[in-house]
């Protein structure tokens, strides 16, 4: 939610009584004996210094009368952002103002959503068989958690237009506990002929066998088991919003933007997204750009403590394709691997160069009910994200054993959330902070997320200060 006037206001609170300052003088009984300070270029004769040394000091009454002098630009610069009538998703900043956004955000991901929307491990089962005849059967537990920083920098170019720019951070736990289950009542943890074929014992085959041996006889390399990272980018995106409607009770924006190839994409070596290693794709890591239109409608207001705004905004975006270099660490499997899965364990010892990846399309909305009392704002909101199945055009074999994972399909998301925001205006601080419960309710061939919790805070500044020191808009 976007509360800009009480932040505004408490923006020139802070900064207005310093590049003001010189500019206030008390009116003095005759005019006529004042000199402006900024005009004097040569020091005062001797006449005036010992005029000034005798004067006497300034009066409360003085005193006062910079007070007030102070007070009457603060109000006027409230009423002038008063009478913008700014409200919803849609509001943008007046012209010459900065606003510095931070947001913080943490949260925990075990599982995972499926095609069919249940929830379940992030990475499938491994379970090789003939039929009902259970040959060998491991899970695959991965866990962790991670956080996230994400900077944004925002500035009126005009009352209706906007320029921003958004660097986005990652940082992540990750861990990959593979456990071998018995699949007999004998406790065997290989049936079949893989005993034969691996040249392991059913009875001692354990978690290490499988990952330090039985990978690399299948063709794959010895995956890691952790991962840790810290400051990973995402993908920057820049643009402009511009509000091209504003009434007293409806307003309507668009905002383009591009996204920069600045996400964090792992090597191919250490992949999640190819079972290589632990590491996740941070954004795309590639071209794309999406456009955004938001609507608000102001269903009650009284005075400018208190209101209600219904907001609804929709984004449609493309990414580009981009070129991937293939994963070279896979190795020559054993003769009677592809006993286990031919499609999963594809000899793939001969890759090299580089494939093409289209993420493609993407859509999100997001409906919200904002309503403010005073000094807080509280919010709601629900909104759903969809992207499509990236495409691969690449090795056969190799596209055959991504598919296999399920970790590429066309992912959807839907959210709740509930937040909390509080203009900082009666500590004579130009900002906001607010948080927001995110509540995952349901999605498809995506990461469910728990304990997810985002932190904002926002700092407002007058720039136009700089270059309009009478303030006079």
């Amino acid at each position: 939610m976007k509360t800009f006037r009480l932040p505004l206001v408490a923006a020139v609170l802070l900064l207005a009584p310093s590049a003001f300052a010189q500019e206030i003088t008390p009116e003095p009984a005759d005019d006529s004996l004042l000199m402006p300070a900024d005009l004097v270029d040569e020091p005062l004769d001797d006449a005036a210094t010992a005029a000034e040394e005798t004067a006497e000091p300034e009066t409360p009454a003085d005193i006062e009368v910079e007070r007030r002098t102070y007070r009457q630009f603060w109000l006027d610069e409230i009423d002038r952002i008063m009478e913008m009538d700014l409200y919803g998703v849609t509001a943008q900043l007046p012209a010459g103002y900065l606003k510095m956004k931070w947001d913080y955000g943490w949260m925990n991901a075990n599982r995972r959503l499926d095609s069919n929307g249940n929830r379940g491990p992030v990475l499938s089962p491994l379970q090789f068989g003939d039929g009902e005849d259970l040959w060998l059967d491991v899970a695959l537990e991965v866990s962790g958690g991670g956080h996230g920083h994400t900077f944004q920098f925002s500035y009126g170019i005009t009352d209706p237009l906007d320029y921003y720019i958004e660097i986005p951070f990652t940082a992540m736990n990750l861990s990959i506990d593979p456990e071998v289950r018995p699949i007999n009542e004998a406790g065997d943890r290989l049936g079949g002929p893989l005993p034969a074929i691996l040249g392991e014992d059913p009875q001692t085959y354990d978690e290490s066998a499988f990952l330090y041996r039985t990978f690399p006889q299948v063709g794959r390399p010895a995956p890691a088991t952790g991962y840790h990272g810290d400051w990973l980018i995402g993908d920057i995106n820049t643009g402009f919003s511009w509000n091209y409607f504003r009434q007293g009770r409806f307003s309507a924006a668009l905002t383009p933007r591009i996204y920069l190839p600045t996400g964090h994409i792992p090597g191919p070596e250490s992949n999640l997204t190819y079972a290589t290693g632990p590491q996740p794709e941070i954004g795309i890591g590639g071209w794309g750009t999406s456009t955004t239109a938001g609507w608000d409608l102001k269903l009650y207001e009284a005075g400018i403590w208190s209101s209600a705004v219904l907001s609804t905004d929709m984004t449609v975006g493309y990414f580009f394709r981009q070129q991937r270099d293939y994963p070279t660490n896979f190795v020559r499997p054993v003769e009677g691997a592809e006993t286990l899965d031919p499609s999963a364990f594809p000899d793939l010892s001969q890759l090299e160069g580089s494939f093409t990846y289209i993420p493609g399309w993407n859509m999100s909305w997001t409906a919200q009910f904002n309503i403010s009392f005073t000094l807080l704002n509280l919010g709601l909101a629900y909104g759903t994200q969809w992207s499509e199945e990236p495409k691969l055009i690449a090795d056969p074999d190799f596209v055959s054993m991504v598919e296999g994972l399920e970790l590429l399909g066309a992912q959807r998301r839907n959210e709740f959330q509930i937040g909390l925001s509080l203009p900082l205006l009666p500590l004579y601080v130009p900002a906001n902070i607010g948080i927001v419960r995110r509540i995952m309710v349901g999605g498809r061939d995506t990461l469910a997320f728990d304990d997810f919790w985002q932190l904002t805070v926002e700092g407002f500044v007058p720039l136009y200060l700089l270059w309009d020191r009478d303030g006079e808009r």
